[in-house]
């Protein structure tokens, strides 16, 4: 679904999720898992495809045409549902009595 100049439009629906859990592995250690979620709903999507051209004319009838070429296009496809899922994980580890460390991976 292309937006054409003058016209209005607006951002697709979404829903957003983020779900984590925090453990005391130890007395000093602690681990952590994060989910980070998006559902787009009804979004603009581009997708591959390919366009065929006509090829060139050998006579001056054009009743003779040599074969066309394909050539890749991007082509907008519309009411796509789009989901995107990051996660992270992550430890942190207490060394001395006020001195804490953590690693986070993502």
């Amino acid at each position: 679904m292309a937006i054409r100049s003058n016209t209005k439009s607006s951002l697709p629906s979404r829903s957003l999720y983020i779900a984590g859990a925090r453990v005391a592995v130890s007395q000093r250690l602690t681990a952590s898992f994060d989910l980070y979620g998006q559902r787009v709903f009804g979004a603009s999507q581009l997708v591959t495809g390919q366009f065929e051209d006509f090829g060139a004319c050998t006579d001056s009838d054009c009743a003779v045409v040599t074969p066309g070429s394909p050539i890749p296009t991007s082509l907008p496809k519309s009411n796509a549902n789009i989901s995107i899922v990051d996660a992270s994980v992550g430890t942190k580890i207490r060394l001395f009595q006020h001195l804490a460390r953590r690693v986070q991976i993502e």
